[in-house]
């Protein structure tokens, strides 16, 4: 986590004309850990980070899990300004209920569903609901896997918020990413 919000911390002196943020994932772990909380609001003080800077990621599975063990009290995080993201949504049970009472602001959609959903009908609705669903809940929505300029068009189609995946750009060190964010991308 400091690596992370370090890193963050020298990117946006790079391009401090528009807003970065830093995604991290978590397992329910580290997020039931007693001292995750105030380590790491230490570390965003050490950083200068702003809380609404940092989007933790976690599965469904492990939110629950989280939420059951009554490990942290994710409205402490809310509380923070960071963000919480339902990573690979739609692979698990995905319960109605938790989106009313989870204090979840991005849900990533799983892979599965975005690599099948120009083949399949009934993946490609799934996909347009669950980005309906979110938007009628302000719930930012980012497309996983994008791997085809299809794929992309049907996101962006969809209003689809963010994406992610090959066709966008291929895993990159730090270094790399500090290039991009230099020249503008």
């Amino acid at each position: 986590m400091s690596t992370a919000c370090w890193q963050l911390h020298e990117w946006q002196h790079l391009r401090n004309t528009i807003p970065l943020f830093i995604s991290v994932n978590l397992s329910a772990q580290q997020l039931c850990h007693p001292t995750f909380l105030p380590q790491l609001q230490q570390i965003l003080q050490e950083t200068g980070i702003s809380g609404s800077n940092l989007i933790l990621e976690i599965t469904e599975n492990s939110l629950l899990a989280a939420k059951a063990d009554g490990g942290i009290d994710l409205n402490q995080l809310q509380a923070e300004g960071i963000q919480l993201a339902l990573d690979d949504f739609g692979s698990s049970y995905s319960c109605l209920a938790h989106l009313t009472n989870l204090p979840i602001n991005i849900f990533k959609i799983d892979p599965f569903f975005i690599k099948t959903m120009e083949s399949d009908p009934k993946n490609a609705a799934i996909v347009k609901t669950i980005i309906f669903l979110a938007h009628q809940l302000g719930i930012t929505v980012t497309g996983k896997a994008i791997e085809t300029p299809e794929q992309m068009a049907s996101l962006q189609k969809l209003t689809c918020d963010y994406g992610q995946g090959f066709f966008l750009s291929e895993p990159m060190d730090a270094k790399g990413a500090s290039s991009l964010i230099q020249v503008g991308n």
